[in-house]
């Protein structure tokens, strides 16, 4: 990421890593501190034990943070609808922000120049754009 950094963040696990242009780990995030991710995990631990939730669904970097498009499960009801923003400072991963866009599920996004979220639509194969 911008030649300084590459963060690696888990499938089955939800932690987000970033390491310097050398190769140390010098910060982590874990998304369990997210209340709504714990509770979807913990949910799909009970429900299926033998399985995994993948809670990162797509990711872009930017201006010196992570943007993850975030998958849960309220109520039982898949979506896929949250951006987290995590931002770089001084080598330490820190959550800026988390917004919740409509009750949708959307597959892929970048957030372009202008400062807003550029996402597709899975069920309609749209393009919507949110504000942040």
């Amino acid at each position: 990421y911008d030649g300084m950094y590459y963060f690696v963040i888990g499938k089955g696990l939800p932690l987000v890593q970033l390491y310097t242009s050398d190769f140390k780990m010098v910060s982590s995030f874990n998304l369990m501190e997210i209340e709504e991710i714990k509770t979807t995990v913990e949910q799909q631990k009970t429900d299926k034990p033998n399985s995994y939730f993948v809670v990162v669904q797509d990711v872009y970097a930017a201006g010196g943070k992570i943007f993850l498009l975030i998958a849960t499960k309220p109520e039982g009801r898949f979506r896929s609808n949250k951006i987290l923003v995590l931002k770089i400072t001084n080598n330490i991963l820190e959550l800026e922000n988390f917004y919740e866009l409509d009750d949708k599920i959307y597959s892929t996004f970048c957030v372009n120049k202008k400062g807003q979220i550029v996402i597709v639509n899975s069920r309609s194969s749209a393009i919507e754009i949110y504000e942040i």
